[in-house]
């Protein structure tokens, strides 16, 4: 009796599920639809698509042209596709998006005759519902990924991409975002040994004053020309870092300063190494300007210099007047005083020169009135010293801690800090290098563990919390849940600041560049080090794609 009903269960279990079978079959066919390959030429901001071995090529419906809503694809063409669940479904906007061409290939040839599936779950076109059951022109489904028709309505209307059709050159399609041509570089580049893009091609590559810099697999510091890549030199030989595995060179990385193209690497281990830094010349040369904990910049024809290592001490700012480190080099400024870096933020220099007066950060020492030579430091301020007669003079007004400045034309840019409970209160603060006025810009609460990052362009001040950016007047994210990697000043006046971001899924843009006017100039969802702009011209490395890429910028 036990046998005779389980095997009634079974045979009802199977008809159940053969049911189910057919039902979801026929309305898995209900929703299907026959598309072909296109049997003509498809050419999308000058890149010829290759739909043989495409794994999302383009399709055709009803004659009717689909592109595929691909991350790539999509922001190749200046808009973005975001997959918010089944409840909310697809949104896609026109926003500008920059991405370099990085298309999805296929190892097997792709057929003629295929079928989709219409979907039905809710799109928003621009923050406008679609009605798919309604539409002449439905979005389909195909390989798990939405396409959309190249009608007029959502090419033109929509995404204000341009596009024709000839018997000749097949389809063309052109987006008014900013197109990024892509330079190869060598394939026999240093890999990287660690951090989030190991064993990708080494993220130290940066182009400036018509050369690209990179690193080949056998350590050398190569130099080529953008306009032939082919034609790179040796100009510099890493050593191999005696803390490492025997088989890693010394960690390095370029980086721009005062027009100029620099090379820094750190040799041996934290006491006893020392940072390296030198200058990369147009001619092939190289300058070296630091290799020890001095931290030195060159400003015109010398090199001034504070000493950051350990048992550092007051009096420690120093100039080198023979522009080298084999000459001789002399205090200066007052031994009252302990001295640090105007500014930490990349691309400028740590002091700043106007005229005869260097200006930079100092904390005034005070003896102890016990008179057993033990002192404590004010707190740090902006203070310029003349090179000449060793003068030091108070500049910042505030009595907070300074904790980073910047000069932008005749304003000098500071920031404050003071703790408040469990969190710090930064204050920023302009001051006229011409008549001495001040005023306060703003203020706003961080971390303990925040370091003060700030950088500022035109009159625009940009900051850090949390490793999220802001600016000062608003307390919106300008790149929502995105952490930075880093901030660089950038332009032939110092006039853009450009913000690298770490890839994770919350991060919608992974470089953003903004003017003196505080407006996106670019932005691209691609990974990137070392962005530099020259005159209209931007430049960086693009790390999904392993090339230098450049854009230009209005």
């Amino acid at each position: 009796m036990k046998k005779r009903l389980i095997s009634v269960l079974v045979l009802v279990t199977i008809l159940i599920s053969s049911m189910m079978s057919i039902t979801i079959t026929s309305f898995a066919s209900g929703n299907s639809v026959n598309i072909t390959l296109p049997n003509f030429k498809v050419t999308i901001n000058g890149q010829g698509v290759n739909n043989n071995y495409s794994k999302y090529p383009l399709i055709v419906y009803k004659n009717i042209t689909y592109f595929p809503m691909t991350f790539s694809d999509c922001r190749f063409l200046g808009i973005e596709s975001t997959w918010t669940g089944n409840k909310t479904g697809l949104l896609v906007d026109a926003t500008g998006v920059t991405a370099a061409y990085n298309p999805y290939v296929s190892p097997a040839k792709n057929g003629k005759n295929y079928t989709a599936k219409i979907v039905n779950f809710p799109i928003k076109v621009n923050g406008k519902a679609i009605d798919n059951s309604k539409e002449e022109y439905p979005l389909l489904s195909f390989r798990d990924i939405t396409y959309f028709p190249m009608t007029w309505k959502y090419s033109v209307d929509e995404f204000g991409w341009d596009y024709k059709f000839d018997d000749k050159n097949g389809l063309i399609i052109k987006s008014k975002n900013a197109k990024l041509d892509q330079i190869q570089l060598p394939k026999k580049r240093l890999i990287e040994p660690y951090g989030d893009f190991q064993g990708k091609s080494s993220v130290a590559v940066m182009a400036k004053n018509g050369y690209v810099y990179y690193v080949d697999n056998k350590g050398s510091v190569m130099q080529a020309p953008l306009s032939d890549i082919s034609k790179a030199k040796k100009i510099f030989q890493l050593g191999i870092w005696s803390y490492g595995d025997g088989k890693q060179y010394d960690k390095h990385d370029f980086y721009e300063e005062n027009g100029k193209a620099m090379l820094f690497f750190h040799s041996g281990g934290a006491v006893m190494g020392s940072d390296n830094r030198y200058v990369l010349k147009e001619d092939g040369t190289v300058q070296e300007i630091q290799s020890s904990y001095y931290e030195t910049t060159l400003i015109g024809d010398k090199l001034y210099m504070y000493w950051a290592g350990p048992a550092p001490g007051a009096g420690n700012l120093r100039v080198n007047d023979n522009n080298s480190l084999e000459g001789s080099d002399r205090s200066l400024g007052s031994a009252d005083y302990w001295y640090y870096s105007l500014s930490d933020i990349n691309g400028l220099p740590i002091f700043e020169l106007v005229g005869h007066e260097l200006y930079v950060r100092a904390g005034k020492v005070v003896l102890n009135l016990e008179g057993d030579g033990s002192y404590s430091l004010d707190n740090t301020a902006v203070y310029k010293v003349n090179t000449s007669t060793n003068e030091v003079t108070r500049v910042s007004q505030s009595k907070e801690q300074v904790v980073n400045a910047q000069i932008v034309g005749d304003s000098l840019y500071y920031l404050c800090s003071k703790v408040d409970g469990e969190q710090s209160i930064y204050s920023v603060y302009k001051h006229s290098l011409k008549d001495g006025t001040e005023i306060f810009i703003g203020n706003f609460k961080a971390e303990d563990s925040w370091q003060g990052e700030f950088a500022v362009v035109g009159d625009n001040v940009f900051y850090l919390n949390k490793e999220t950016l802001y600016r000062i007047g608003s307390n919106e994210s300008l790149n929502s849940k995105a952490e930075v990697i880093s901030m660089n000043i950038t332009g032939d006046k110092k006039e853009y600041l450009a913000c690298v971001f770490k890839e994770t899924s919350d991060s919608k843009y992974r470089v953003m560049v903004f003017d003196k006017l505080g407006k996106v100039v670019f932005k691209t969802s691609d990974c990137g080090r070392n962005v530099v702009v020259e005159g209209n011209t931007l430049y960086f490395y693009n790390i999904t794609t392993e090339t230098l890429c450049k854009t230009t910028i209005k």
